[in-house]
């Protein structure tokens, strides 16, 4: 018997991913996020939501991507991951998708760096490819556990 799962979809500069809904607490939308200084550049801050902190993660430089997004107006994905609840900051947030197991397919094998490192699989809705996101991966990135050097801090912004 082929099992469903439940995908919540969304963009990050132009690119289309997914992650479970049971990892999905709320999504929230012009999120105030405040500076840390020193956090690693993954990090963009943190939001106190219903006062509990929240770290920010603009997923956008963890994924190695550009984007023009102003991240005032980036629509924060409340993630919760280990214990723990951490923002996903997207550009866009899609729809919750109903996704068969054999309709999942692994990652390409000559898919290789950042994109593969993140995913765990492949999936279509309606004729477009989402990539559905590792989230172990994604968060234990050097990109939001410790500073990079000033060198690649300086290409990541």
């Amino acid at each position: 018997m082929e099992t469903e799962q439940l995908l919540c979809t969304f963009s990050v500069a132009g690119r289309k991913y997914g992650v479970v809904v049971d990892k999905v607490q709320e999504v929230l939308a012009d999120h105030q996020v405040t500076d840390i200084p020193l956090a690693p550049p993954g990090v963009l801050g943190l939001m106190n939501i219903r006062g509990r902190i929240v770290p920010a993660i603009a997923l956008h430089k963890v994924l190695r991507l550009n984007s023009n997004t102003a991240h005032d107006d980036s629509i924060n994905i409340i993630i919760n991951h280990a214990g723990e609840q951490v923002g996903l900051m997207v550009d866009e947030i899609g729809d919750i998708v109903s996704v068969s197991d054999s309709e999942i397919e692994p990652p390409p094998e000559t898919l290789k760096g950042a994109p593969r490192k993140f995913m765990c699989g492949v999936f279509p809705v309606q004729g477009t490819l989402h990539l559905l996101l590792d989230l172990d991966a994604l968060l234990a990135d050097e990109l939001c556990t410790r500073s990079a050097s000033r060198a690649s801090r300086d290409v990541l912004q």
